[in-house]
C-alpha cells in the first residue's frame, strides 16, 4: 500500500484535514502503516498536484484557517484502478541479516556497533 493511496481511501469516506487524517491513521491502520503528520501533509500536496483532491480553505477567526481535502473524480479513479490492480509480490530481503551473516569479515566492536544501532530502530 501506498501512502497515497491510505489517503485517497480515507478521504473516500470523508473529507478530512491533515490533522484528521492522522488521527484516522492513528486509531486504524497505525500497525501496519504509520505515517507521521509532516509525511502526511507532504503527500497531500502531492494529491492536490496530480489532480487527485481538492482543497477547500476555511476561514477561522483567531485561529489558523482549516484546508480540508475532498477527494474528486479523478482520485476517485485512481484508487478504484489501485485497488483492482493485484501488487507486486514482497520482496524478502533483509540487509541487515546479511550484515550479521558476514559478520566475522570484522572486528567484534564493528559487529556489536551494527546490531547496537540496528536495535535502536
Amino acid at each position: 500500500m501506498s501512502l497515497k493511496h491510505a489517503i485517497l481511501g480515507f478521504l473516500s469516506y470523508r473529507s478530512m484535514t491533515g490533522y484528521d487524517l492522522k488521527q484516522a491513521f492513528d486509531q486504524s491502520v497505525q500497525h501496519f502503516w504509520p505515517a507521521d503528520q509532516g509525511q502526511i501533509y507532504r503527500t497531500l500536496n502531492q494529491l492536490e498536484k496530480a489532480g487527485w483532491v481538492s482543497k477547500e480553505v476555511i476561514h477561522q477567526e483567531d485561529r489558523p484557517n482549516r484546508k480540508v481535502y475532498h477527494i474528486n473524480e479523478a482520485g476517485k479513479v485512481e484508487m478504484r484502478t489501485w485497488l483492482s490492480t493485484p501488487l507486486p509480490a514482497p520482496t524478502n530481503r533483509e540487509p541487515f541479516l546479511i550484515q550479521v551473516f558476514m559478520g566475522g569479515l570484522v572486528n567484534q566492536g564493528k559487529r556489536l556497533f551494527i546490531i547496537q544501532e540496528e536495535m535502536k530502530r
